[in-house]
């Protein structure tokens, strides 16, 4: 069987699954969704495969592993979504898991050969993007979630520390330390802890976050490739105004 088949039939489970737990009832719903995303991770384990034998085989499997968590626990904190609608997010997400798996060959295929083939940087813009998305689904998951606000911030730590990991390997850095991931991740937690400070919108609350993420990030890759100026810096300020204009005006 070939990588796109595979590919497809992992996309196509991650739909069905979805549209299972989110048809399950609510006494059932949690479990339907966790079951779900346990299929889902299966499949896409076994989709890259392929490459378990690469180094840092692991790191191709984060984003696909994060964007099918922060996809089945829509299903479960937004229960209100009419059928045709959730099939319809459902065909979404499947789509967007099918375009993330044939970026991860891409990045495979690139470890394989030690050279980039052709789309390589299609594939970085696209799967930063989605890692963006994912990140905000996750941190709207996990700020609903009915946690202590000290297991929210340890979910919300590891699920930037994977990220930014899985970013740092797709962009062309010699590493003089390897704890960048990890400086995200305690900048990010403690960006949370500091917003539980304010009385915002979940919504608000997460977009703040994905966006500090952002920052956070691109400030330690400029800082390593000698490359942070003042347009940078104003970039992160224009971002920072602009979500607190669109917080005032909504």
């Amino acid at each position: 069987m070939n990588k796109k088949t595979l590919f497809k039939i992992a996309s196509v489970i991650l739909c069905v699954s979805y549209i299972v737990a989110y048809n399950a009832p609510a006494s059932f719903k949690l479990q339907a969704v966790l079951i779900g995303f346990f299929i889902s991770f299966v499949s896409i384990f076994i989709s890259l495969g392929f490459g378990i034998k690469q180094k840092g085989f692991i790191n191709y499997l984060i984003l696909p592993v994060l964007f099918s968590a922060s996809s089945f626990f829509t299903a479960y904190f937004f229960q209100n979504l009419k059928l045709g609608f959730a099939v319809f997010v459902a065909a979404i997400f499947g789509v967007l898991l099918y375009v993330n798996l044939l970026c991860q060959n891409i990045f495979l295929v690139n470890a394989e050969k030690k050279e980039e083939i052709p789309l390589t940087s299609v594939s970085r813009v696209f799967t930063f993007i989605l890692g963006q998305l994912s990140l905000f689904l996750l941190g709207l998951m996990i700020i609903k979630a009915p946690f202590f606000i000290g297991i929210k911030v340890v979910l919300f730590f590891i699920a930037t520390t994977l990220l930014s990991k899985f970013n740092f390997s797709n962009i062309k850095l010699v590493y003089k330390v390897k704890l960048e991931p990890l400086v995200v991740g305690i900048l990010s937690s403690n960006a949370m802890v500091a917003l539980s400070l304010f009385e915002l919108e979940d919504i608000y609350r997460s977009l703040i976050l994905v966006s500090l993420f952002y920052i956070h990030f691109d400030i330690l890759e400029n800082l390593l490739n000698s490359s942070l100026s003042k347009k940078i810096i104003g970039e992160y300020l224009l971002i920072i105004i602009s979500i607190i204009i669109l917080i005032k005006i909504f």
